[in-house]
């Protein structure tokens, strides 16, 4: 049967896309219960897709071991990940951690708070929505400590002010006393 021959509708069917219209068919692959699907050209299982029994599809993998699972590079014009945010940094019950303790665990550790290491990342992977977060995350917290060192600043700027102002009187006072 070729694409043109449309008089099985079980296997034939009409989509529409930007593109305009498609003619989509059942290419009529079934696999024996139990067992899975595999196309490729029978050479290079690099380039193969597998569709296993339990429902996960491999592109360059025979053993897939999540529900997509492509062994290589994936191009796409957009990718959206859900996940939580952040948003709980800025909560008035949060402790941000003083920027000295975060030296510190960065010394002992090598790497951030709450976020795995190189290492941990290279041996199990990221789970990207997580990681997302967690840097969003830190990227609140480095907010929140800039916030806070303006703040000071400003308050140490107004301090010295007040101390100059102060200074510049009495001096003026010892002046024209002195004549």
């Amino acid at each position: 049967m070729t694409a043109s021959d449309n008089t099985n509708p079980a296997q034939f069917g009409r989509a529409s896309n930007i593109f305009g219209s498609a003619t989509a068919f059942d290419l009529g692959i079934s696999a024996p219960a139990g067992k899975d699907i595999y196309l490729g050209n029978g050479l290079n299982y690099a380039t193969s897709l597998v569709i296993k029994n339990g429902g996960n599809i491999g592109i360059g993998t025979l053993s897939p071991s999540h529900l997509l699972h492509v062994a290589g590079t994936i191009g796409a014009e957009e990718v959206v990940v859900s996940s939580t945010g952040a948003d709980y940094v800025f909560d008035p019950d949060y402790r941000l951690a003083p920027l000295g303790e975060v030296a510190d665990f960065i010394r002992r550790n090598h790497h951030l708070p709450d976020v795995p290491s190189a290492e941990e990342g290279q041996e199990k992977g990221v789970n990207v929505g997580e990681i997302q977060a967690k840097l969003l995350a830190k990227i609140e917290e480095l907010t929140l400590h800039m916030i806070r060192a303006e703040e000071r600043s400003d308050r140490l700027e107004r301090a010295n002010r007040g101390l100059r102002e102060r200074m510049e009187r009495i001096e003026a006072g010892a002046t024209s006393g002195a004549q």
